[in-house]
């Protein structure tokens, strides 16, 4: 037996080609799984362990825990649990620590089994040995497919996979066909209670191999989508979560490893001083193949599925239009760090938790790759006005202020976090709790700053207020006026508005009552042309509608405001 551990989940491949075995070690919570061998049912695949909520299942009542994903948006609940359970199909499982709901758990570790034809005849290598495909029918197509809604902000293209092999699969392996596919791939980790990305270059994930048994989400973004797997791909092991970064000698596809070469990385965690809040990570690349909107490389921000998390993520513009998007890989431009213009990123923390978030959370930067010489890199608490310069500091802690999350949670977690809560104390699972995008804030607490060789941060002080960009700085600037959405809508306390001025002119942001009295004055100054971010205080105000009018030369816009006391 060739045993695989990854943090919390543990993989054993046994010498027997048509068995393969997958010990679950982490407790209660939700599972990407996937079966990896064909002509299995989800009976096969789930027998040991309690399922609810669907005709043949442990319980046929309550609320299902296991599910399917169909692109563009639909979770659905399988029929019946002697339903097949397809070879590189993924699926979401509640894993409950009682598998008979008797009241008595059982407990961790889980063992689960499938046998049969493993991976349409490929080969899985002996005990410790190299993978041997046989009869191997490649490359093995993964089935995405692309739902154009036309619509910036629905969810086109997600697609839930499975490893479909009996053992490991490299995601960075040489002859992958991934025409009109998203570079990122995400793994929602039960053990760091966040999902994991990796984009071939950077990320969370660590090294791009997934294990066994392994669901994962994938991304297409235009019609007729391809997603092919080389024989290359088929590797011994791989982990369920990922690990440290592969070396770049140890990169299989020459491509893949120049790109990894020459990129420029910067990696960034947040962790929480109370150890039941989940952390999070970001990172910020610049490399050839990156765009300053949203690109390929980009790995989008997905909501955690703990109840108690935080969140931390960079911003980018759709390329279809819409509001930013959060990104946990935001991939920009390398030519952009060769000029003389200093980059500015917003970075975006978020704390979501039952008393609001307040509490001490400390930010570090465990990667800075390929940084060029003469680079200075900064990072300015937007809250303090603390500047760190990341060359000489490891890491800043800083306090999160309760009234300051409120509206972020009131908007963004809601009825899912209450939902997450209601599974693990009443067995109840709804996929409600299950992946979302994040849905971007603009209040910023941090801005990172890159500056060319030459510039230093007494000289960029000097220019830090001027026409600060909503997401990357690379951003062009905006061709027409605008006042975008305000958020979160309703609100609680604080609400973010963002606005665009294409030439110089008067702006006036200004907020109204319901009976037209001014209650606030935004803005009222001579502004150049760029992107910018104001807020409106509601201290003091009552509840009920508000009106936002923005005016730039002959432009004039409004928008309405509902705020709940």
């Amino acid at each position: 037996i060739e045993d695989n551990t990854a943090d919390g989940v543990c993989f054993q491949t046994v010498g027997d080609l048509a068995t393969r075995t997958m010990t679950l070690t982490t407790g209660e919570g939700w599972r990407m799984l996937g079966s990896p061998v064909g002509d299995q049912t989800l009976n096969d695949l789930l027998s040991p362990l309690w399922t609810q909520g669907f005709s043949g299942a442990d319980d046929t009542n309550g609320v299902p825990n296991v599910t399917f994903f169909n692109e563009p948006t639909d979770y659905v609940t399988p029929s019946d649990q002697s339903d097949a359970s397809p070879r590189g199909v993924g699926l979401f499982a509640y894993i409950y620590a009682d598998d008979n709901n008797d009241g008595s758990a059982e407990g961790f570790p889980k063992t689960v089994h499938v046998g049969g034809d493993p991976v349409n005849g490929l080969g899985a290598p002996a005990c410790g040995g190299a993978p041997d495909p046989y009869n191997a029918d490649f490359p093995y197509n993964l089935p995405v497919t692309f739902t154009d809604t036309a619509d910036p902000d629905t969810e086109d293209g997600w697609n839930l996979l499975a490893n479909p092999f009996a053992d490991g699969m490299d995601w960075d392996a040489a002859g992958w066909t991934k025409t009109n596919m998203d570079a990122s791939i995400y793994v929602w980790d039960p053990v760091t209670a966040q999902y994991l990305t990796w984009n071939g270059i950077t990320g969370s994930l660590g090294d791009g191999e997934i294990g066994a048994f392994q669901g994962f989400w994938v991304k297409a973004n235009m019609a007729t989508p391809v997603l092919q797997a080389p024989s290359a791909a088929l590797i011994s092991g791989g982990f369920f979560s990922g690990r440290t970064a592969a070396p770049l000698a140890e990169q299989t596809d020459p491509e893949a490893q120049e790109r990894a070469a020459r990129a420029v990385v910067l990696g960034f965690q947040v962790e929480a001083e109370a150890a039941d809040v989940a952390s999070a990570q970001t990172h910020v690349m610049f490399t050839r193949e990156g765009a300053r909107t949203h690109d390929p490389l980009d790995a989008y921000a997905l909501a955690s599925l703990a109840p108690q998390h935080t969140r931390l993520y960079s911003l980018a513009p759709e390329t279809r239009g819409g509001e930013p998007s959060a990104l946990s890989i935001n991939a920009l431009p390398q030519r952009a760090l060769q000029g003389e213009r200093p980059q500015q990123i917003p970075l975006v923390f978020e704390a979501l938790t039952a008393d609001g978030g307040a509490g001490s959370y400390t930010l570090s930067w465990p990667q800075l790759r390929n940084v060029p010489e003469g680079v200075t890199v900064l990072l300015t608490d937007t809250e303090t006005g603390t500047v760190l310069n990341l060359r000489e500091e490891t890491s800043y802690t800083f306090l999160y202020e309760a009234a300051a999350a409120r509206s972020a949670a009131v908007a963004q977690v809601g009825a899912a976090t209450e939902q997450a809560r209601r599974v693990q104390a009443g067995r109840r699972a709804t996929a409600a709790t299950l992946p979302a995008r994040v849905r971007a804030s603009e209040a910023a607490r941090f801005t990172l700053r890159l500056l060319p060789p030459g510039v230093t941060a007494e000289d960029d002080a000097a220019t830090v207020g001027e026409a600060p960009a909503t997401a990357n700085s690379v951003v062009e600037l905006p061709t027409e006026p605008a006042l975008h959405t305000a958020y979160p809508n309703p609100f609680t306390a604080r609400a973010t508005l963002r606005y665009d001025v294409a030439e110089a002119s008067p702006v006036r942001v200004v907020v109204y009552d319901a009976l037209g009295r001014v209650v606030a004055r935004l803005v009222d100054a001579a502004v150049e042309p760029g992107r910018y971010t104001t807020t409106f205080e509601a201290n003091g105000l009552a509840s009920g509608l508000y009106i936002v009018r923005m005016t730039a030369g002959s432009f004039v816009q409004t928008q309405r405001l509902t705020l709940v006391r």
